[in-house]
C-alpha cells in the first residue's frame, strides 16, 4: 500500500483549472512590454513538484511586484501547468483562485467536481479498494488499464481554458501571451521532448502524465508521459531554444533527494518511494546555469508531500517568502538600472467566458454508430440546433462520465477551420468494459467482511451494464446482480431487474478485542427480486419506481426460563423457530444527493421521499412445550422521509440528520420478526450490526447533530455526535421475552426516548475511512462501545426498509 500512497502524489495534476469559482482580475494592469534592446531579457525555469509547484506562484507574485519581467517560460509536470497557464495569459491571482477553489480535493482525488457529478446514472461507489479496468475490443482481445487516475473531467476542464490561447496564438507556443516550452517523455525512445507548438493543453497534459497514474498523451504522433523521467528542470531548453540574457530557475525539492546510496538498511525507504525518484529527476544542471548572469531558487518545499494540496497558504507563503530573501540577488543580476514592469493585464474574459452560448455543434469519434453517437449527443448537448456555453456542456458532459462506462473517455475543444466556430470533440471507444472491485472491511468486532465487485457494459443505442457484487463475513453474507439499460432521452431513464441475497447472522458480530455482550441468536434472511424504472429529474436527483418479490425468513434459538406453575421453580426450555413473510411490493421513491462520502460524510445534502406498499404471506413455526404453526395474510404501507446535510462554519461543520417514517404496520407472531420488517434508524456507523429494539418501530421521529472538526487536513477530523428517537409505537418483551408486548402512546409524549452518542477520529485513507469510535446506546449492553474500524462499511439494501 505504501507504492499506492505514492502513486497518488502525482494526482497533483488534476487540479488546478478545473474549478467552477473564478478570481478576479489584477486591478494593476498595463501592457506587457515586448522584449527588445532598451533592457534586458528574462527567462523563468519552473521545475515539476506536485502539490509543492504551489510554491511556483509566490514566486512569480515576488517577480511581478518587483517589475522583474517574465519574457519566456520553460516548465516540467506542475512547472508547466504554472508556466503553461500563465503563457497563456491567466495571471498569478487568478491562478491563486483556481487553486483555492472549494471543490479543489475533489478534483485532485480524480472525483468529478461534486457542484457538477449527476445522481442520475452514477454507478454508486462500493466497499472495493482497487479496481482493475478491462477492454475487451470488437476482436475480443483483452486490454488492461494500469492508470490509477482517469482524465475525463481534466481533460475538459484544461481544454476550455487555453483552446482559445492555442487558436489565438496559431498553435505556435512562441506567439503565446509569453512564449514558452514544456517538455514531455517520450519513454519508448527514452529520451526527453520538447513541446512548442500544437494544442497548448495537450502539451501541459502530455507534461503531467505520471506513469502509471495517468495515460500518455499523444503529441505529434508521439505518446508522452511526465517530462520529469527525463528532464524535471529545463534549463537547458530555455538557453537553447530563447537564450535569454537572464535566467531564473526555480526548482521544487532541490534539496529532496538522497545524500548517500541507500543500502540494505533503507529498504523500506526505497520501496516507498521508488516511483518519486523515477519521475522527479531534481538534479542541479551545473552546466546549464551559469550563476554570473542567471539565479537559481532551490525552494524549501521538501517537508511537504507532493501529493498533498490542502496547505495552499503555507507553500505560497514559502515561495513568496523565499524568493522576497532572493530579490536583492535578482535584482543585482538584472541590474538596478534596468527598466521595471507593471504585472500583465488580465485577458481572463477573452480565455475562458463558461455563460457564453457560442458552441453549436459536438463532434464524436468516427467508430461510434449512429444510434451511440444519438446517445451521446443526447447526454451532452440535447438540443442540437441551439448554441450553448461551455458550463451547459459541462453539465451534460459530467452526466455522461458519472457513469463508468464513460470515465476514462477523451474531449477537447477546438475551432472549426471552415466556419471558425468552436466545437466540442469527444472520442469514445465502444469496446465492451469489465470493472473489477476488491475490499472489504477490518474491524475490532466480528463484522468485518471481504468484498468483490464486477460490471460489464457493452454501449449499443443503449448503455447495458450487468453488476453484482458479494459479501463475505462470519456476520454478514450477501449477493446482489442488476441487468440495467440506460436511455438517452429527452429525459434519461433506466430499467433494471435486480436480485438480492442477504444473509444476518447476529450471533456472530461478537467482539473481538474487548469485553463480549450478551448476543441474539437470530438468522435474518432477507432476499429481493425486483424491476426499476428510473428517471432523472434534475443534476442532483432521481425519481424511482420499484416492485418485485421479497422472500424473508427470522430463524432464532434461544433458551427461555418458564416458571412451572406447581413448583413456582423456572425451568429452562430451549425455544426453536422461524417466522418466513413472502409477498410483492411496489413503491417510488425520490432522492438527491451530493454527500461526499457513505460513511462518515463532511459535505453535501442527501434528501429522500419513499412510499411503499407491502401484500405479504406470513408462516410461523415454533417449538416450545409442543409445536405451534400459523400463517395468515398480512398488507400494510409506509411512508418515510429522510435528510441529511452539512454546513461549513468557521470552526467546525455541522452536520444535521432527520428521518421521518409512518406506517399501518402491525407486529408479528416474535419479537424479532415484528422489528425485522417494521422501518428502522441508524444512527452511527455500527448500528446496522446490532438487533438493537429501541430504534425500529412502524411510526417514529428521529434525527441527530453532528460536530466535526477538521485537524491537520480534510482528511482527518474528529466527529462528535448525538441522536435522538422518538416512537408511538414499542414493541417490548413481557413474561416470554420472545412474544411482543404493544406499548402504543400519543406522539405529544415524550418521555422515554431513545438516544445514541458517539465520538471518533476519522482519517480518510485511500482505501476508505478509518475511525476509532466510542459509541453509546441507552440501552442495556450496549452503553459502552469501541469499535476499530478500516474501509467502508457497507450493506446491499433491505427492500422492507427502502
Amino acid at each position: 500500500m505504501k507504492l499506492i500512497k505514492h502513486l497518488f502524489f502525482c494526482i497533483f495534476l488534476f487540479t488546478l483549472f478545473t474549478s467552477n469559482s473564478y478570481c478576479q482580475s489584477v486591478t494593476d494592469e498595463s501592457a506587457f512590454p515586448e522584449n527588445n534592446k532598451k533592457r534586458k531579457s528574462v527567462g523563468l525555469v519552473l521545475s515539476g513538484g506536485g502539490a509543492k509547484g504551489i510554491a511556483h506562484v509566490g514566486v512569480i507574485k515576488v517577480l511581478e511586484e518587483n517589475g522583474i519581467p517574465i519574457d519566456y517560460i520553460t516548465g516540467t509536470s506542475m512547472g508547466a501547468i504554472v508556466g503553461g497557464f500563465y503563457a497563456a495569459g491567466y495571471t498569478s491571482g487568478e491562478i491563486e483562485g483556481f487553486i483555492r477553489d472549494p471543490d479543489f480535493q475533489a478534483w485532485v482525488s480524480g472525483q468529478i467536481d461534486p457542484d457538477d457529478e449527476f445522481y442520475f446514472g452514477r454507478q454508486e461507489r462500493g466497499a472495493e479498494w482497487i479496481n482493475f479496468n478491462i477492454e475487451l475490443d470488437s476482436n475480443y482481445s483483452v486490454s488492461w488499464d494500469p492508470t490509477i487516475i482517469k482524465d475525463a473531467s481534466l481533460n475538459f476542464a484544461f481544454s476550455a481554458r487555453l483552446y482559445k490561447a492555442s487558436y489565438d496564438a496559431n498553435f505556435n507556443f512562441d506567439s503565446l501571451s509569453i512564449p514558452f516550452r514544456c517538455i514531455g517523455s517520450d519513454i519508448f525512445e527514452r529520451k526527453a521532448v520538447t513541446i512548442k507548438e500544437g494544442q497548448l493543453e495537450r502539451a501541459i497534459r502530455a507534461s503531467m502524465a505520471v506513469p502509471l497514474v495517468f495515460k500518455p498523451v499523444k503529441v505529434n504522433d508521439k505518446y508522452l508521459y511526465d517530462g520529469g523521467v527525463y528532464n524535471n528542470l529545463p534549463v537547458d531548453v530555455m538557453k537553447r531554444d530563447f537564450n535569454p540574457d537572464m535566467v531564473i530557475v526555480v526548482n521544487l525539492g532541490a534539496n529532496d533527494m538522497l545524500e548517500e546510496y541507500p543500502y540494505d538498511k533503507d529498504d523500506e525507504m526505497v520501496k516507498g518511494n521508488v516511483l518519486r525518484y523515477i519521475v522527479m529527476n531534481n538534479t542541479y544542471p551545473e552546466e546549464d546555469i551559469d550563476l554570473s548572469k542567471d539565479v537559481y531558487l532551490g525552494v524549501p518545499v521538501d517537508e511537504y508531500s507532493a501529493a498533498d494540496f490542502t496547505p495552499v497558504d503555507s507553500l505560497l507563503t514559502i515561495g513568496y517568502d523565499f524568493t522576497s530573501t532572493k530579490i536583492d540577488e535578482i535584482n543585482k543580476i538584472y541590474g538596478e538600472d534596468q527598466p521595471r514592469v507593471k504585472p500583465k493585464g488580465s485577458n481572463f474574459n477573452e480565455l475562458f467566458n463558461p455563460k457564453t452560448k457560442e458552441i453549436s455543434f459536438v463532434e464524436l469519434s468516427e467508430d461510434l454508430s449512429f444510434n451511440q453517437r444519438l446517445f451521446v449527443r443526447n447526454i451532452v448537448k440535447p438540443n442540437r440546433r441551439k448554441k450553448t456555453s461551455i458550463n451547459e456542456l459541462l453539465g451534460g458532459y459530467n452526466m455522461l462520465i458519472s457513469n463508468n462506462y464513460f470515465s476514462d473517455i477523451d474531449a477537447y475543444f477546438y475551432y472549426d477551420s471552415l466556419d471558425l466556430d468552436p466545437r466540442l470533440h469527444i472520442d469514445v471507444t465502444p469496446n465492451k468494459k469489465l470493472r473489477v472491485g476488491v475490499g472489504g472491511n477490518i474491524a475490532s468486532r466480528n463484522i468485518g467482511q471481504a468484498y468483490i465487485s464486477g460490471q460489464f457494459s457493452i454501449f449499443t443505442q443503449s448503455l447495458n451494464t450487468f453488476k453484482m457484487n458479494a459479501f463475505a463475513g462470519a456476520f454478514y453474507n450477501s449477493f446482489s446482480a442488476e441487468l440495467e439499460s440506460m436511455f438517452a432521452k429527452q429525459l434519461p431513464f433506466s430499467v433494471s431487474g435486480e436480485f438480492i441475497l442477504n444473509r444476518w447472522n447476529y450471533a456472530n458480530a461478537q467482539e473481538l478485542i474487548f469485553e463480549q455482550k450478551d448476543k441474539l441468536n437470530l438468522l435474518r434472511r432477507d432476499n429481493y427480486a425486483g424491476l426499476n424504472a428510473c428517471f432523472a429529474t434534475g443534476r442532483k436527483s432521481k425519481l424511482t419506481a420499484f416492485g418485485g418479490y421479497t422472500f424473508n425468513e427470522d430463524k432464532y434459538e434461544q433458551i427461555l426460563i418458564i416458571t412451572d406453575s406447581t413448583s413456582d421453580q423456572g425451568i429452562p426450555v430451549d425455544l426453536i423457530g422461524n417466522e418466513k413473510l413472502n409477498g410483492w411490493l411496489f413503491g417510488l421513491k425520490w432522492e438527491s444527493n451530493t454527500l461526499n462520502s457513505k460513511t462518515f460524510p463532511t459535505k453535501g445534502r442527501y434528501f429522500k421521499l419513499s412510499a411503499k406498499q407491502i401484500l405479504g404471506h406470513n408462516k410461523f413455526n415454533m417449538t416450545l412445550t409442543s409445536a405451534i404453526n400459523q400463517d395468515w395474510n398480512r398488507d400494510w404501507y409506509t411512508l418515510q422521509a429522510q435528510y441529511e446535510q452539512y454546513f461549513p462554519m468557521k470552526l467546525f461543520t455541522l452536520g444535521i440528520k432527520g428521518h421521518a417514517a409512518y406506517s399501518n404496520y402491525t407486529e408479528s407472531i416474535t419479537i424479532p420478526t415484528s422489528l425485522a420488517n417494521a422501518m428502522a434508524y441508524y444512527p452511527l456507523l455500527d448500528s446496522k450490526s446490532y438487533f438493537i429494539d429501541a430504534f425500529r418501530s412502524p411510526r417514529f421521529l428521529a434525527g441527530g447533530l453532528k460536530i466535526i472538526r477538521h485537524l491537520w487536513s480534510e482528511s482527518f477530523n474528529i466527529q462528535l455526535e448525538g441522536h435522538a428517537f422518538h416512537s408511538t409505537v414499542k414493541y417490548e418483551r413481557g413474561d416470554t421475552p420472545i412474544f411482543p408486548v404493544v406499548v402504543e402512546k400519543s406522539f405529544w409524549d415524550f418521555s422515554n426516548m431513545d438516544y445514541a452518542l458517539a465520538g471518533s477520529i476519522v482519517y480518510e485513507s485511500p482505501i476508505g475511512p478509518f475511525s476509532l469510535s466510542v459509541n453509546h446506546y441507552n440501552v442495556e449492553d450496549h452503553n459502552f462501545m469501541v469499535l476499530f474500524n478500516l474501509g467502508i462499511l457497507l450493506y446491499n439494501k433491505k427492500m422492507m426498509e427502502e
